[in-house]
Protein backbone atom coordinates (compact mmCIF):
# COMPACT_ATOMS: atom_id res chain seq x y z
CA UNK A 1 0.00 0.00 0.00
CA UNK A 2 1.31 3.46 -0.87
CA UNK A 3 1.24 6.06 1.89
CA UNK A 4 2.02 9.76 1.40
CA UNK A 5 4.00 11.20 4.26
CA UNK A 6 6.90 13.44 5.22
CA UNK A 7 10.14 11.91 6.39
CA UNK A 8 13.35 13.36 7.74
CA UNK A 9 16.26 11.77 5.89
CA UNK A 10 19.67 12.19 7.49
CA UNK A 11 19.99 15.35 9.59
CA UNK A 12 17.00 17.54 8.80
CA UNK A 13 16.35 16.73 5.13
CA UNK A 14 12.69 16.13 4.37
CA UNK A 15 11.08 14.34 1.45
CA UNK A 16 7.44 13.79 0.57
CA UNK A 17 7.13 10.22 -0.54
CA UNK A 18 4.94 7.28 -1.27
CA UNK A 19 6.80 4.51 0.48
CA UNK A 20 10.30 6.02 0.16
CA UNK A 21 11.88 2.55 0.12
CA UNK A 22 9.99 1.83 -3.10
CA UNK A 23 12.17 4.38 -4.87
CA UNK A 24 15.02 1.89 -4.42
CA UNK A 25 12.91 -1.29 -4.72
CA UNK A 26 11.23 -2.38 -1.51
CA UNK A 27 12.92 -5.21 0.40
CA UNK A 28 10.55 -8.17 0.85
CA UNK A 29 10.11 -9.33 4.41
CA UNK A 30 11.56 -12.74 3.55
CA UNK A 31 14.74 -11.20 2.14
CA UNK A 32 15.08 -8.86 5.09
CA UNK A 33 14.79 -11.78 7.52
CA UNK A 34 17.19 -13.77 5.36
CA UNK A 35 19.81 -11.01 5.57
CA UNK A 36 19.44 -10.83 9.34
CA UNK A 37 19.86 -14.61 9.45
CA UNK A 38 22.94 -14.24 7.24
CA UNK A 39 24.44 -11.78 9.73
CA UNK A 40 23.72 -14.07 12.67
CA UNK A 41 25.33 -17.07 10.92
CA UNK A 42 28.17 -15.53 8.90
CA UNK A 43 28.80 -12.46 11.03
CA UNK A 44 28.27 -13.70 14.59
CA UNK A 45 28.08 -17.50 14.74
CA UNK A 46 31.00 -18.15 12.36
CA UNK A 47 33.35 -15.85 14.28
CA UNK A 48 32.25 -17.12 17.71
CA UNK A 49 32.67 -20.70 16.50
CA UNK A 50 36.16 -19.88 15.22
CA UNK A 51 37.04 -18.59 18.69
CA UNK A 52 35.60 -21.68 20.34
CA UNK A 53 37.58 -24.18 18.26
CA UNK A 54 40.75 -22.09 17.90
CA UNK A 55 43.58 -24.34 19.23
CA UNK A 56 45.86 -21.41 19.99
CA UNK A 57 43.58 -18.63 21.15
CA UNK A 58 45.30 -15.33 21.91
CA UNK A 59 44.03 -11.90 22.88
CA UNK A 60 44.84 -10.61 19.40
CA UNK A 61 42.84 -13.36 17.72
CA UNK A 62 39.92 -12.57 20.03
CA UNK A 63 39.94 -8.94 18.88
CA UNK A 64 40.27 -10.01 15.23
CA UNK A 65 37.02 -11.98 15.58
CA UNK A 66 35.29 -9.05 17.28
CA UNK A 67 36.37 -6.67 14.51
CA UNK A 68 35.03 -9.09 11.90
CA UNK A 69 31.68 -9.18 13.69
CA UNK A 70 31.68 -5.36 13.76
CA UNK A 71 32.50 -5.25 10.04
CA UNK A 72 29.61 -7.60 9.25
CA UNK A 73 27.26 -5.47 11.35
CA UNK A 74 28.30 -2.29 9.52
CA UNK A 75 27.77 -3.91 6.12
CA UNK A 76 24.19 -4.75 7.09
CA UNK A 77 23.51 -1.74 9.31
CA UNK A 78 20.64 -0.43 7.11
CA UNK A 79 18.88 -3.78 7.60
CA UNK A 80 19.76 -4.34 11.27
CA UNK A 81 18.63 -0.82 12.27
CA UNK A 82 15.79 -0.72 9.71
CA UNK A 83 16.88 2.53 8.06
CA UNK A 84 13.85 4.26 6.56
CA UNK A 85 13.85 4.55 2.79
CA UNK A 86 16.58 1.97 2.16
CA UNK A 87 15.59 -0.45 -0.57
CA UNK A 88 17.50 -3.18 -2.40
CA UNK A 89 19.17 -0.75 -4.84
CA UNK A 90 19.94 1.92 -2.24
CA UNK A 91 23.61 2.99 -2.44
CA UNK A 92 24.17 2.06 1.22
CA UNK A 93 22.98 -1.53 0.75
CA UNK A 94 23.34 -2.54 -2.89
CA UNK A 95 27.18 -2.93 -2.87
CA UNK A 96 26.92 -5.56 -0.12
CA UNK A 97 24.05 -7.40 -1.82
CA UNK A 98 25.94 -7.40 -5.13
CA UNK A 99 29.10 -8.72 -3.46
CA UNK A 100 27.11 -11.42 -1.66
CA UNK A 101 25.38 -12.50 -4.87
CA UNK A 102 28.71 -12.76 -6.66
CA UNK A 103 30.15 -14.90 -3.87
CA UNK A 104 27.21 -17.29 -3.93
CA UNK A 105 27.01 -17.66 -7.71
CA UNK A 106 30.76 -17.92 -8.25
CA UNK A 107 31.38 -20.26 -5.33
CA UNK A 108 28.27 -22.02 -3.93
CA UNK A 109 30.40 -23.72 -1.25
CA UNK A 110 30.65 -20.28 0.35
CA UNK A 111 27.27 -21.03 1.95
CA UNK A 112 28.75 -23.79 4.13
CA UNK A 113 31.99 -21.98 4.98
CA UNK A 114 30.89 -20.96 8.53
CA UNK A 115 30.60 -24.65 9.50
CA UNK A 116 34.02 -25.80 8.29
CA UNK A 117 36.19 -23.28 10.08
CA UNK A 118 39.37 -24.50 11.81
CA UNK A 119 39.77 -21.47 14.00
CA UNK A 120 40.39 -17.75 13.63
CA UNK A 121 41.76 -17.57 10.11
CA UNK A 122 44.55 -15.08 9.51
CA UNK A 123 44.61 -13.31 6.15
CA UNK A 124 47.75 -13.04 4.05
CA UNK A 125 48.59 -13.17 0.37
CA UNK A 126 49.52 -16.45 -1.30
CA UNK A 127 51.93 -14.45 -3.47
CA UNK A 128 54.25 -13.92 -0.47
CA UNK A 129 56.20 -16.94 0.75
CA UNK A 130 57.61 -15.59 4.02
CA UNK A 131 54.82 -15.10 6.54
CA UNK A 132 55.62 -12.30 9.04
CA UNK A 133 55.82 -13.04 12.75
CA UNK A 134 53.40 -10.21 13.57
CA UNK A 135 50.63 -11.55 11.32
CA UNK A 136 48.02 -11.29 14.09
CA UNK A 137 48.77 -7.59 14.60
CA UNK A 138 48.63 -6.99 10.85
CA UNK A 139 45.23 -8.70 10.67
CA UNK A 140 43.92 -6.50 13.48
CA UNK A 141 45.07 -3.37 11.62
CA UNK A 142 43.55 -4.65 8.37
CA UNK A 143 40.17 -5.37 9.98
CA UNK A 144 40.30 -2.05 11.84
CA UNK A 145 40.91 -0.26 8.54
CA UNK A 146 37.77 -1.90 7.09
CA UNK A 147 35.69 -0.95 10.16
CA UNK A 148 36.91 2.67 9.97
CA UNK A 149 36.13 2.79 6.26
CA UNK A 150 32.56 1.53 6.66
CA UNK A 151 31.89 3.61 9.76
CA UNK A 152 32.96 6.90 8.22
CA UNK A 153 30.99 6.20 5.04
CA UNK A 154 27.88 6.31 7.24
CA UNK A 155 29.11 9.48 8.94
CA UNK A 156 29.65 11.16 5.58
CA UNK A 157 26.28 9.96 4.29
CA UNK A 158 24.20 11.24 7.22
CA UNK A 159 26.17 14.45 7.83
CA UNK A 160 25.94 15.69 4.23
CA UNK A 161 22.84 17.73 3.35
CA UNK A 162 22.67 17.06 -0.38
CA UNK A 163 20.02 18.90 -2.39
CA UNK A 164 20.48 17.42 -5.84
CA UNK A 165 18.74 18.67 -8.97
CA UNK A 166 16.06 17.56 -11.39
CA UNK A 167 16.87 16.53 -14.94
CA UNK A 168 14.57 17.54 -17.77
CA UNK A 169 11.90 14.86 -17.92
CA UNK A 170 11.06 14.22 -21.57
CA UNK A 171 7.45 13.12 -21.91
CA UNK A 172 7.75 11.48 -25.34
CA UNK A 173 8.94 7.86 -25.38
CA UNK A 174 11.50 7.29 -28.18
CA UNK A 175 10.00 5.52 -31.15
CA UNK A 176 10.61 1.89 -31.98
CA UNK A 177 12.32 2.99 -35.19
CA UNK A 178 14.82 5.13 -33.28
CA UNK A 179 15.77 2.20 -31.08
CA UNK A 180 16.09 -0.05 -34.13
CA UNK A 181 18.40 2.41 -35.86
CA UNK A 182 20.54 2.74 -32.74
CA UNK A 183 20.74 -1.05 -32.30
CA UNK A 184 21.86 -1.46 -35.91
CA UNK A 185 24.40 1.35 -35.53
CA UNK A 186 25.77 -0.26 -32.35
CA UNK A 187 26.07 -3.63 -34.11
CA UNK A 188 27.86 -1.94 -37.02
CA UNK A 189 30.39 -0.43 -34.59
CA UNK A 190 31.06 -3.79 -32.92
CA UNK A 191 31.36 -5.86 -36.08
CA UNK A 192 33.23 -3.10 -37.89
CA UNK A 193 35.82 -3.05 -35.13
CA UNK A 194 36.24 -6.84 -35.22
CA UNK A 195 36.61 -6.67 -39.00
CA UNK A 196 39.44 -4.11 -38.70
CA UNK A 197 41.23 -6.52 -36.36
CA UNK A 198 41.05 -9.41 -38.86
CA UNK A 199 37.96 -11.07 -37.42
CA UNK A 200 36.97 -12.50 -34.03
CA UNK A 201 39.53 -15.33 -33.97
CA UNK A 202 42.39 -13.01 -34.92
CA UNK A 203 41.30 -10.49 -32.28
CA UNK A 204 41.19 -13.09 -29.50
CA UNK A 205 44.58 -14.36 -30.64
CA UNK A 206 45.95 -10.83 -30.19
CA UNK A 207 45.12 -11.02 -26.46
CA UNK A 208 47.76 -13.69 -26.01
CA UNK A 209 50.30 -12.08 -28.32
CA UNK A 210 51.93 -9.64 -25.92
CA UNK A 211 49.14 -9.42 -23.37
CA UNK A 212 45.72 -7.77 -23.28
CA UNK A 213 46.98 -4.54 -21.71
CA UNK A 214 49.49 -3.97 -24.49
CA UNK A 215 46.90 -4.90 -27.13
CA UNK A 216 44.45 -2.27 -25.88
CA UNK A 217 47.03 0.45 -25.23
CA UNK A 218 46.37 2.50 -28.38
CA UNK A 219 42.67 1.77 -28.88
CA UNK A 220 41.31 2.44 -25.39
CA UNK A 221 38.47 4.82 -26.40
CA UNK A 222 36.96 2.45 -28.97
CA UNK A 223 37.21 -0.45 -26.49
CA UNK A 224 35.31 1.61 -23.92
CA UNK A 225 32.66 2.63 -26.46
CA UNK A 226 32.05 -0.97 -27.50
CA UNK A 227 31.91 -2.04 -23.87
CA UNK A 228 29.05 0.35 -23.10
CA UNK A 229 26.90 -0.28 -26.20
CA UNK A 230 24.69 -2.61 -24.16
CA UNK A 231 22.86 0.48 -22.89
CA UNK A 232 21.05 0.75 -26.24
CA UNK A 233 18.98 -2.43 -25.69
CA UNK A 234 18.93 -1.57 -21.97
CA UNK A 235 17.31 1.80 -22.70
CA UNK A 236 14.86 0.11 -25.08
CA UNK A 237 14.02 -2.32 -22.29
CA UNK A 238 13.52 0.52 -19.76
CA UNK A 239 11.33 2.58 -22.10
CA UNK A 240 9.21 -0.16 -23.66
CA UNK A 241 9.53 -3.03 -21.23
CA UNK A 242 6.20 -4.69 -21.97
CA UNK A 243 6.75 -4.90 -25.72
CA UNK A 244 10.54 -4.96 -26.09
CA UNK A 245 10.86 -8.75 -26.00
CA UNK A 246 8.34 -9.00 -28.84
CA UNK A 247 10.84 -7.26 -31.14
CA UNK A 248 13.33 -9.70 -32.75
CA UNK A 249 15.92 -6.96 -33.22
CA UNK A 250 15.81 -6.15 -29.51
CA UNK A 251 16.30 -9.81 -28.55
CA UNK A 252 19.18 -10.17 -31.03
CA UNK A 253 20.80 -6.97 -29.76
CA UNK A 254 20.41 -7.96 -26.11
CA UNK A 255 22.10 -11.32 -26.73
CA UNK A 256 24.96 -9.83 -28.77
CA UNK A 257 25.61 -6.99 -26.37
CA UNK A 258 25.60 -9.34 -23.42
CA UNK A 259 29.03 -10.32 -24.69
CA UNK A 260 30.19 -7.10 -26.35
CA UNK A 261 32.39 -6.09 -23.41
CA UNK A 262 34.08 -9.46 -23.47
CA UNK A 263 34.44 -9.44 -27.24
CA UNK A 264 36.04 -6.01 -27.06
CA UNK A 265 38.43 -6.48 -24.14
CA UNK A 266 38.24 -10.03 -22.79
CA UNK A 267 36.63 -8.78 -19.55
CA UNK A 268 34.35 -11.46 -18.12
CA UNK A 269 33.03 -9.14 -15.43
CA UNK A 270 31.48 -7.04 -18.20
CA UNK A 271 29.07 -9.93 -18.89
CA UNK A 272 27.92 -9.88 -15.27
CA UNK A 273 27.55 -6.09 -15.43
CA UNK A 274 25.11 -6.41 -18.33
CA UNK A 275 23.07 -9.15 -16.60
CA UNK A 276 22.85 -7.13 -13.39
CA UNK A 277 21.97 -3.94 -15.29
CA UNK A 278 18.94 -5.59 -16.92
CA UNK A 279 17.83 -7.04 -13.58
CA UNK A 280 18.18 -3.62 -11.91
CA UNK A 281 16.13 -1.86 -14.59
CA UNK A 282 13.45 -4.53 -14.30
CA UNK A 283 13.34 -4.05 -10.52
CA UNK A 284 13.19 -0.25 -10.75
CA UNK A 285 10.28 -0.37 -13.21
CA UNK A 286 8.36 -3.20 -11.52
CA UNK A 287 9.47 -2.49 -7.92
CA UNK A 288 9.96 -6.16 -7.13
CA UNK A 289 12.63 -8.82 -7.41
CA UNK A 290 12.60 -11.32 -10.29
CA UNK A 291 13.79 -14.09 -7.97
CA UNK A 292 13.72 -17.03 -10.38
CA UNK A 293 15.24 -15.01 -13.20
CA UNK A 294 18.01 -13.77 -10.88
CA UNK A 295 18.99 -17.29 -9.81
CA UNK A 296 18.87 -18.53 -13.39
CA UNK A 297 21.05 -15.61 -14.51
CA UNK A 298 23.53 -16.37 -11.73
CA UNK A 299 23.80 -20.02 -12.73
CA UNK A 300 24.30 -19.06 -16.38
CA UNK A 301 27.00 -16.56 -15.45
CA UNK A 302 28.86 -19.18 -13.37
CA UNK A 303 29.18 -21.37 -16.45
CA UNK A 304 29.98 -18.39 -18.68
CA UNK A 305 32.68 -17.27 -16.23
CA UNK A 306 34.49 -20.57 -16.69
CA UNK A 307 33.85 -20.82 -20.43
CA UNK A 308 35.03 -17.30 -21.22
CA UNK A 309 38.03 -17.87 -18.98
CA UNK A 310 38.90 -21.00 -20.96
CA UNK A 311 38.75 -19.01 -24.20
CA UNK A 312 41.00 -16.31 -22.77
CA UNK A 313 43.37 -18.87 -21.28
CA UNK A 314 43.69 -20.68 -24.60
CA UNK A 315 44.70 -17.39 -26.22
CA UNK A 316 47.22 -16.59 -23.50
CA UNK A 317 48.87 -20.01 -23.40
CA UNK A 318 49.11 -20.26 -27.21
CA UNK A 319 50.63 -16.76 -27.38
CA UNK A 320 48.75 -15.54 -30.43
CA UNK A 321 47.99 -18.88 -32.12
CA UNK A 322 44.45 -19.22 -30.76
CA UNK A 323 42.15 -21.82 -32.29
CA UNK A 324 38.58 -22.58 -31.19
CA UNK A 325 39.38 -26.31 -31.23
CA UNK A 326 41.77 -25.75 -28.29
CA UNK A 327 38.96 -24.61 -25.98
CA UNK A 328 37.60 -27.32 -23.68
CA UNK A 329 33.82 -26.87 -23.77
CA UNK A 330 32.99 -29.61 -21.26
CA UNK A 331 30.62 -28.38 -18.54
CA UNK A 332 32.61 -30.13 -15.79
CA UNK A 333 35.86 -28.56 -16.94
CA UNK A 334 34.25 -25.13 -17.24
CA UNK A 335 32.83 -25.37 -13.71
CA UNK A 336 36.18 -26.49 -12.29
CA UNK A 337 37.98 -23.71 -14.15
CA UNK A 338 35.64 -21.07 -12.71
CA UNK A 339 36.00 -22.34 -9.14
CA UNK A 340 39.79 -22.69 -9.48
CA UNK A 341 40.32 -19.17 -10.75
CA UNK A 342 38.06 -17.65 -8.10
CA UNK A 343 40.11 -19.43 -5.41
CA UNK A 344 43.39 -18.21 -6.90
CA UNK A 345 42.15 -14.62 -7.13
CA UNK A 346 40.89 -14.65 -3.55
CA UNK A 347 44.16 -16.03 -2.22
CA UNK A 348 46.17 -13.10 -3.62
CA UNK A 349 44.48 -10.80 -1.02
CA UNK A 350 46.88 -7.81 -0.98
CA UNK A 351 45.36 -5.79 1.88
CA UNK A 352 47.38 -7.26 4.76
CA UNK A 353 50.61 -6.94 2.78
CA UNK A 354 49.85 -3.27 2.08
CA UNK A 355 49.33 -2.66 5.80
CA UNK A 356 52.58 -4.51 6.51
CA UNK A 357 54.80 -2.77 3.98
CA UNK A 358 53.43 0.80 3.92
CA UNK A 359 55.20 3.01 4.89
CA UNK A 360 58.08 0.94 6.33
CA UNK A 361 59.19 -0.69 3.07
CA UNK A 362 57.07 1.11 0.47
CA UNK A 363 56.33 4.81 0.78
CA UNK A 364 52.87 6.38 0.64
CA UNK A 365 51.86 7.28 -2.91
CA UNK A 366 50.07 10.50 -1.95
CA UNK A 367 47.06 10.35 -4.22
CA UNK A 368 48.80 8.94 -7.29
CA UNK A 369 46.14 6.31 -7.96
CA UNK A 370 43.32 8.85 -7.60
CA UNK A 371 45.08 11.09 -10.14
CA UNK A 372 44.94 8.13 -12.52
CA UNK A 373 41.14 8.13 -12.19
CA UNK A 374 40.78 11.91 -12.55
CA UNK A 375 43.05 12.17 -15.61
CA UNK A 376 42.02 8.94 -17.29
CA UNK A 377 41.03 10.96 -20.38
CA UNK A 378 44.60 12.15 -21.03
CA UNK A 379 46.25 9.85 -23.62
CA UNK A 380 49.43 8.16 -22.43
CA UNK A 381 51.07 9.32 -25.66
CA UNK A 382 50.75 12.89 -24.34
CA UNK A 383 51.57 11.98 -20.73
CA UNK A 384 53.85 8.89 -20.81
CA UNK A 385 54.31 8.88 -17.02
CA UNK A 386 50.61 9.23 -16.24
CA UNK A 387 49.83 7.35 -13.01
CA UNK A 388 48.17 3.95 -13.11
CA UNK A 389 45.38 2.53 -10.97
CA UNK A 390 46.03 0.89 -7.61
CA UNK A 391 45.94 -2.65 -9.04
CA UNK A 392 48.92 -1.90 -11.28
CA UNK A 393 51.11 -0.73 -8.38
CA UNK A 394 49.88 -3.41 -5.98
CA UNK A 395 50.86 -6.22 -8.33
CA UNK A 396 54.29 -4.77 -9.05
CA UNK A 397 55.39 -2.99 -5.88
CA UNK A 398 53.54 -4.86 -3.12
CA UNK A 399 53.07 -8.45 -4.29
CA UNK A 400 55.70 -8.38 -7.05
CA UNK A 401 53.67 -10.69 -9.29
CA UNK A 402 53.89 -8.59 -12.45
CA UNK A 403 50.14 -8.37 -12.99
CA UNK A 404 47.38 -6.14 -11.69
CA UNK A 405 45.86 -7.06 -8.31
CA UNK A 406 43.27 -4.47 -7.17
CA UNK A 407 43.24 -3.87 -3.39
CA UNK A 408 40.13 -3.00 -1.42
CA UNK A 409 39.07 0.69 -1.40
CA UNK A 410 40.20 1.10 2.20
CA UNK A 411 43.61 -0.46 1.51
CA UNK A 412 44.07 1.87 -1.46
CA UNK A 413 43.13 4.88 0.69
CA UNK A 414 45.61 3.74 3.36
CA UNK A 415 48.43 3.33 0.81
CA UNK A 416 47.79 6.84 -0.49
CA UNK A 417 47.48 8.79 2.77
CA UNK A 418 47.62 6.43 5.76
CA UNK A 419 44.79 6.09 8.28
CA UNK A 420 43.82 9.75 7.85
CA UNK A 421 43.28 8.94 4.19
CA UNK A 422 40.96 6.07 5.11
CA UNK A 423 38.83 8.45 7.19
CA UNK A 424 38.74 11.33 4.69
CA UNK A 425 38.14 9.25 1.56
CA UNK A 426 35.40 7.28 3.37
CA UNK A 427 33.71 10.55 4.42
CA UNK A 428 33.79 11.77 0.81
CA UNK A 429 32.49 8.38 -0.35
CA UNK A 430 29.54 8.64 2.03
CA UNK A 431 28.74 12.18 0.87
CA UNK A 432 28.68 11.07 -2.75
CA UNK A 433 26.36 8.17 -1.86
CA UNK A 434 23.98 10.64 -0.21
CA UNK A 435 24.05 12.85 -3.33
CA UNK A 436 23.36 9.83 -5.54
CA UNK A 437 20.39 8.74 -3.41
CA UNK A 438 18.88 12.25 -3.44
CA UNK A 439 19.34 12.54 -7.22
CA UNK A 440 17.56 9.25 -7.70
CA UNK A 441 14.63 10.28 -5.53
CA UNK A 442 14.21 13.49 -7.55
CA UNK A 443 14.64 11.90 -10.99
CA UNK A 444 13.19 8.42 -10.46
CA UNK A 445 10.59 8.81 -13.25
CA UNK A 446 13.15 9.90 -15.83
CA UNK A 447 14.07 6.90 -18.03
CA UNK A 448 17.40 8.45 -18.93
CA UNK A 449 18.26 8.86 -15.25
CA UNK A 450 17.28 5.25 -14.55
CA UNK A 451 19.92 4.14 -17.07
CA UNK A 452 22.54 6.46 -15.55
CA UNK A 453 21.68 5.29 -12.03
CA UNK A 454 21.98 1.63 -13.02
CA UNK A 455 25.31 2.26 -14.78
CA UNK A 456 26.61 3.98 -11.63
CA UNK A 457 25.54 1.35 -9.10
CA UNK A 458 26.78 -1.53 -11.27
CA UNK A 459 30.12 0.18 -11.95
CA UNK A 460 31.35 1.31 -8.56
CA UNK A 461 29.93 2.86 -5.41
CA UNK A 462 33.33 2.90 -3.70
CA UNK A 463 35.98 5.55 -4.18
CA UNK A 464 38.78 3.46 -5.64
CA UNK A 465 40.81 4.19 -8.75
CA UNK A 466 39.63 1.19 -10.75
CA UNK A 467 35.93 1.71 -10.07
CA UNK A 468 35.96 5.49 -10.54
CA UNK A 469 37.94 5.23 -13.79
CA UNK A 470 35.57 2.64 -15.23
CA UNK A 471 32.53 4.69 -14.18
CA UNK A 472 33.79 7.92 -15.75
CA UNK A 473 34.83 6.10 -18.92
CA UNK A 474 31.32 4.67 -19.21
CA UNK A 475 29.49 7.93 -18.50
CA UNK A 476 31.43 9.73 -21.24
CA UNK A 477 29.67 7.50 -23.77
CA UNK A 478 26.41 6.84 -21.90
CA UNK A 479 25.24 10.46 -21.80
CA UNK A 480 25.66 11.16 -25.56
CA UNK A 481 23.97 7.85 -26.42
CA UNK A 482 21.01 8.75 -24.19
CA UNK A 483 20.90 12.15 -25.88
CA UNK A 484 20.71 10.46 -29.29
CA UNK A 485 17.89 8.28 -28.00
CA UNK A 486 16.15 11.44 -26.68
CA UNK A 487 16.06 10.10 -23.15
CA UNK A 488 17.93 13.12 -21.75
Amino acid sequence: MRVSANITSGFGQRFTYARLDEYFVRIPKGLRNGLIFYFMIFGVFANLLSLYIEPDLTTLKFFIALLRIAKSALLLLPILLAFKGVGILHPLLFPFLLSLARKIFQDPLFLVSPFITKGVGLRYSSAIQNIPSNLETLNILTELTAVLWLGFIYVGYFAFKAKGWRLKNLKVVPSKQRFQIMILLAMAILFGFLQTQGGLTAWISAWGDGGRRETFEDIGPIIRLIGILYIVPLAWFASRQNVAFKQPLFVLGAVIFLFNGYLASGSRSSVLDVIIAFLCVWMLVKNKIPTRTAFLAGAVFFLLFGLLGEIRKASTYLEGDFEWSNVDLGVENISEAASSEIAIRSSLDPDVVIIERVPKQVDYIYGKTYLAAIFFWVPRVIWPDKPHGAGYYTGREILEVGTGVPPSPQAEAYWNFGFIGVVLIALLNGMLLRLLSVLHIKNRFNKGWIIIFVVVITSSLSLNSLGVTELLQRLIFVIPILKLLRLL
